[in-house]
């Protein structure tokens, strides 16, 4: 059986969270720049977009073992992350029988779930991922107590997980989130 390894975790965690942060806080800022309103426009109730942070990780784990091919990671995050966008978007309309965003009108879209201006940004996002924000990760938890910061992970994660279950049951909803037709999904 393998040994539990602390700095691992703690780099999984954080790397899920601070790209959940980030996420949330690029979506505000764009709906800011574009609506003049600060919207959350996301499931759940804390300063976290969990789609950011599940592709994040994902290419972490899939992708970082390539990063001398710069080509490689962005075809494997643009596959990754549309796959995820077009997925996580069956999910919450299928649950919730509402749509967090429409892609109708943008060019090469499948159903308005995802779209290929999108998915290039999804690659692009995939090297910033691997040549910068995995990087300061690993230097971060190199720096700080490892025990520490495993106890800020444990009570990130318990946040987190009352959010996930509590916004599960009841899903924040903004102004711009769209009623679906459930027929189509019996």
């Amino acid at each position: 059986m393998k040994k539990f390894n602390i700095n691992k975790f703690n780099e999984y965690i954080l790397l899920f969270f601070v790209s959940c942060f980030i996420g949330w806080a690029w979506e505000v800022l764009w709906e800011f720049l574009k609506e003049g309103n600060l919207i959350n426009s996301g499931t759940m109730r804390g300063p976290w977009l969990p789609i950011y942070g599940t592709g994040t990780v994902l290419i972490y784990l899939l992708l970082y073992e390539y990063k001398e091919k710069k080509w490689m990671i962005f075809i494997g995050s643009f596959v990754i992350c549309t796959i995820s966008e077009y997925l996580t978007s069956l999910y919450l309309e299928y649950t919730y029988g509402m749509s967090w965003w429409n892609y109708t009108d943008k060019p090469f879209n499948i159903n308005g779930r995802i779209c290929l201006p999108y998915s290039i940004v999804f690659g692009f996002t995939g090297l910033i991922v691997i040549y910068l924000i995995v990087p300061f990760i690993k230097k971060f938890i190199e720096k700080h107590n490892k025990k520490v910061l495993f106890v800020v992970c444990l009570i990130l994660l318990s946040i987190f997980t009352f959010d996930f279950v509590f916004s599960t049951i009841n899903p924040y909803v903004s102004k711009k989130i769209q009623v679906i037709n459930m027929d189509k999904f019996k």
